[in-house]
Formats: C-alpha cells, sequence, structure tokens
C-alpha cells in the first residue's frame, strides 16, 4: 500500500500518472463526521506525531536533549534545568467572510526541573554510599517529604510521596511478581543504570488506583523550587517573540510532507492521513 500524501490534487494526480497507482475510496455507508469528531480524530494524530520524535511532559512535549542551565550573576548555577515545551492543538476557526477552517495553535512554554536529585538533597551532598543515617535523621527526613510532590527525572511525571523506606536500596527491595530487585528492573525495563544502588532510602509513591509503587531516590528530584530561583523565573523562563515564532515554524514541519524522518513511510504520520498546514497564519482581533 501507498502511504505517501500530497498537498493539492495535483500532486496526488502525477504520482499517479508517474506510478500506476489509483486512489481508493469506499463509497457506501459513510457519512461526515461533526466538527467535535473530526477535530478530536486530528488532535490523537497530532499527539502520536509530536509523541514520536519528543517525551510528553503534562500536556506538553519536549526534546529531553536540548535544554538549558541557567546561572546567577556570579556564574554559579542555579540548580534547576530549563525546557523547552511545545504546547498543540487543532481547533476549527472561521475567519471573517470565509468558511470554517481547521486552525493548529501552537505555544511555547517552559518546563523547570532542579538539577539536585533527592538522594544528593536527603544525603546533603556527601557520598550517599558512605552517608549513616541516625534516627534524628530519618524523621527530619520524613517531615520535610512526606506528602509532597516529586518529580520522576526520565519521564517527568509526578508523584506524591508517601514514605521514604530507609531499611531498604534498589538493589535490596524486589518488585513484586517480577523475582528482580528495583535497581535490576531499572536497568533491564527501563535501560537506566542506576549510580547509587546500594543506597537509602527508597522513596515510596502514590500510584495508579491508590496503589503503592517504589522508586531510586537518585531518580526524582522534589518539585518546588527554591525561592531566589521562583522570582528569576520570568528572566530564565521566558520566550522573545522570535523564539515563539521559530517554535511555530518548527510545529509546521510535522505537517510537511518529507519535512522530517518518521517512523514508517509517507513522510510524516499526519501528511500520511491528508494534513497539511497551509504557509499562512490565522490573526486574531
Amino acid at each position: 500500500d501507498c502511504t505517501k500524501a500530497f498537498v493539492d490534487l495535483n500532486g496526488i494526480k502525477t504520482h499517479c500518472s508517474t506510478t500506476g497507482h489509483q486512489p481508493q475510496m469506499e463509497s457506501t455507508g459513510l457519512k461526515p463526521s461533526n466538527i467535535e469528531v473530526f477535530t478530536s480524530f486530528c488532535n490523537c494524530a497530532l499527539q502520536r506525531a509530536m509523541g514520536e520524535r519528543m517525551a510528553k511532559w503534562g500536556r506538553e512535549y519536549i526534546d529531553p536533549k536540548s535544554f538549558s542551565e541557567p546561572t546567577d550573576r556570579q556564574g554559579r548555577s542555579m540548580g534547576v534545568r530549563i525546557f523547552r515545551a511545545f504546547s498543540c492543538e487543532f481547533g476549527v476557526h472561521k475567519p471573517h467572510g470565509q468558511p470554517l477552517s481547521l486552525t493548529l495553535t501552537v505555544d511555547l512554554r517552559a518546563k523547570v526541573i532542579r538539577t539536585r536529585n533527592l538522594l544528593q538533597q536527603i544525603c546533603d551532598d556527601k557520598d550517599p554510599n558512605k552517608v549513616k543515617f541516625n534516627p534524628r535523621d530519618i524523621q527530619r527526613a520524613q517531615r520535610q517529604f512526606k506528602g509532597e510532590v516529586v518529580i520522576c527525572t526520565y519521564d517527568k511525571r509526578c508523584y506524591s510521596v508517601v514514605n521514604l523506606d530507609f531499611t531498604k536500596s534498589p538493589a535490596t527491595l524486589p518488585v513484586e511478581g517480577l523475582g528482580i530487585s528495583h535497581a535490576e528492573y531499572f536497568t533491564k525495563r527501563k535501560n537506566i543504570e542506576l549510580k547509587y544502588p546500594n543506597a537509602c532510602p527508597v522513596v515510596a509513591v502514590l500510584g495508579r488506583n491508590n496503589s503503592t509503587i517504589h522508586l531510586p531516590a537518585e531518580l526524582v528530584c522534589f518539585n518546588e523550587l527554591d525561592p531566589f530561583v521562583k522570582q528569576q523565573l520570568p528572566t530564565i523562563a521566558s520566550f522573545t517573540p522570535p523564539q515563539r515564532h521559530q517554535a511555530i515554524e518548527e510545529m509546521k514541519r510535522y505537517l510537511t510532507p518529507g519535512a522530517q524522518k518518521t517512523k514508517g513511510a509517507g513522510g510524516g504520520l499526519l501528511p500520511a492521513i491528508g494534513l497539511v498546514l497551509e504557509d499562512k497564519r490565522v490573526k486574531c482581533a
């Protein structure tokens, strides 16, 4: 089957005449979808296409390998990473005096994550393999982090902390039903080699359906930012109009046949199902 997409009717006619292909379409039992179903279908395809090349973080998508680490006036790291987060959605718009048209709304936002993980924070940046916790240290850590929200560094999901287990490490805590430790699980299933598999604590967090799952402390970060970093967010986590323009141009490539490599044929998932972006922008009053 041919999965190529074309910008206009002339393109598909030329392709058919040179290759001998014939367009196929079922003509019986069909009815047009309503606007809600159509836009929902388009947005599902858009999310799938973005997920082929980017990582999802909340409702936005980021390039995990593209980030900046801001510094203060003395050149010292502020302890955070800033990611460009793309927010895209199809909607139906009716320009004045023109018929309804499918429009793509693109926004560029910032996602911020700490560079210091929870294990470093609990160990006060000392070697986790050498730190010994006394009962007072454990009580202080429990009071500080129990009930707080942490963010997982490898998939950017947020979890509520249920408990900190100082009696186990990722290497000694087994995964229920799998017969392997959590350290082995992350190595084999997630391709993540833990730096400190024998270091405690293990973080117990609230999972789906109120279940409890366990995460290595080196793979999560405290979600709350330092007050100084919060004050600097308008400076370090905002984007200029040219940067937003570049984000729009980058998203347009997802809807241009052959503009980006993709999984499968057709020059891109969206063009392959017939969604091609017209090279003009809609002005909103």
